[in-house]
């Protein structure tokens, strides 16, 4: 299966519930899937392309593994474009993940789809205003080892009942409060 077809059933299969912001974020990307000649394309600017992010979890699923990010000026999850050699969104939310904090996800446990998020880039160094039309999977983190990498100048691991002070934004809380759960019905209670 090519990678945009993989994209689209995971876009698809994803169950935003109640929350319509990303229901609506999930329709657009379906869009973006079906009409656009490039829908991953770093300069594709109208409508946007796709991106993949990454929230990685401590191993005991306390904490959230964060970036800031010097362009937008705030924490974020590890994150960023789908490059021609990524077999799938997730090899790009894995590499990210990476190449920006050096962290090692636990390969045992399978990344899981939490959030799809259309939201607007500014413009700056030569590119428009556009938007990124984010898939956020989450990991586990094999242990809390991490250092700043690439372009990231910053990283940290944030309680989950912490994330405030980094002023993480309603549509990354949506994507944790969806991974604790699932993590939650897997576990059949607390989280371990």
């Amino acid at each position: 299966m090519d990678r945009r077809a993989k994209t689209a059933e995971w876009v698809s299969a994803f169950d935003p519930g109640d929350d319509t912001e990303t229901e609506n974020s999930c329709l657009q990307t379906l869009q973006l899937l079906r009409h656009s000649a490039d829908p991953f394309g770093r300069c594709n600017y109208d409508p946007g392309h796709i991106t993949a992010s990454a929230l990685v979890f401590s191993g005991d699923r306390s904490q959230i593994l964060l970036v800031w990010h010097e362009r937008l000026g705030r924490w974020l999850q590890p994150g960023g474009h789908v490059e021609a050699t990524d077999p799938s969104v997730v090899t790009t939310a894995a590499r990210e993940a990476w190449e920006e904090t050096d962290v090692q996800l636990d390969a045992a446990t399978p990344p899981v789809l939490v959030g799809v998020s259309v939201h607007p880039i500014p413009a700056a160094r030569g590119e428009p205003r556009h938007l990124h039309h984010d898939l956020v999977f989450r990991f586990l983190a094999n242990d809390q080892s991490i250092r700043a990498r690439a372009e990231v100048t910053e990283v940290a691991w944030s309680r989950i009942d912490c994330l405030g002070k980094y002023g993480i934004d309603g549509a990354i809380n949506r994507s944790i409060e969806r991974a604790v759960s699932i993590a939650t019905q897997i576990t059949g209670g607390a989280l371990q």
